[in-house]
């Protein structure tokens, strides 16, 4: 089970057009535990102004694998 992918929106500073995006997905299993979840691009990257999805997957040890997307929504700050 995949937790904490949630679409967000940020806004870059005001003459800004990329701005670093925090995010915290996480995996579990029932027989392993918790598990290494790898998201494309990874959390803290740097994100333009736009939409970009991020794709998240974790497998466990017998090789079942769980993905899920959600969108990070850059916008400008209006001030």
């Amino acid at each position: 089970m995949i937790s904490g992918a949630v679409s967000k929106t940020v806004r870059v500073p005001k003459h800004g057009t990329r701005v670093r995006v925090s995010f915290k997905v996480t995996a579990r299993d029932a027989v392993d535990g918790s598990v290494p979840v790898v998201c494309t691009p990874r959390a803290g990257s740097s994100f333009k102004i736009g939409r970009t999805k991020v794709t998240c997957s974790a497998s466990d040890s017998s090789a079942n694998t769980a993905s899920t997307r959600f969108t990070i929504t850059v916008t400008r700050a209006n001030h």
